[in-house]
């Protein structure tokens, strides 16, 4: 099976979901952190997971799902750590921005190790539940509607 399709299609809903939260948060002038991210993986796995099932009419299969999670678990880390090098600058204050490194120094590495997994951990438990259930729900409401 070719994947490509549904990695540019999670590509494209996370960037119109990202450009759509950070216009949220410059228009009502708040901070969103880390929700940007999995608002961006929720809305995109949906978008994917949806074209999947109108393209196969059904759920995808195990080893079909793991891949698809796993390309856009990978999709998600790029984008997001695309944005946040754009978006870092811009949201901190030159002091704050300055201090970032020596903050970062004074982190020990395995609670950053251990942060990075939980947050990894979080986006592909939604992930794989969206491809998994939701996908398994949509194409039960597709196979009504054809009946």
């Amino acid at each position: 099976m070719n994947y490509g399709k549904y990695v540019l299609t999670f590509s494209l809903f996370s960037l119109a979901v990202l450009i759509m939260m950070m216009l949220a948060s410059v228009l009502f002038d708040s901070r969103l952190g880390n929700s940007i991210s999995l608002a961006m993986a929720i809305g995109a796995g949906y978008g994917t997971a949806m074209r999947f099932v109108i393209d196969h009419q059904r759920a995808p299969y195990l080893q079909e799902r793991r891949k698809l999670v796993l390309l856009c678990l990978l999709i998600c880390l790029c984008i997001s750590s695309m944005a946040l090098t754009l978006l870092l600058p811009m949201q901190m204050s030159e002091e704050a921005y300055g201090q970032l490194p020596s903050l970062i120094e004074a982190m020990s590495w395995p609670a950053i190790a251990l942060l990075t997994v939980v947050v990894i951990g979080i986006h592909y438990l939604v992930l794989n539940w969206i491809f998994a259930w939701s996908s398994r729900k949509f194409a039960e409401q597709v196979n009504q509607v054809q009946e």
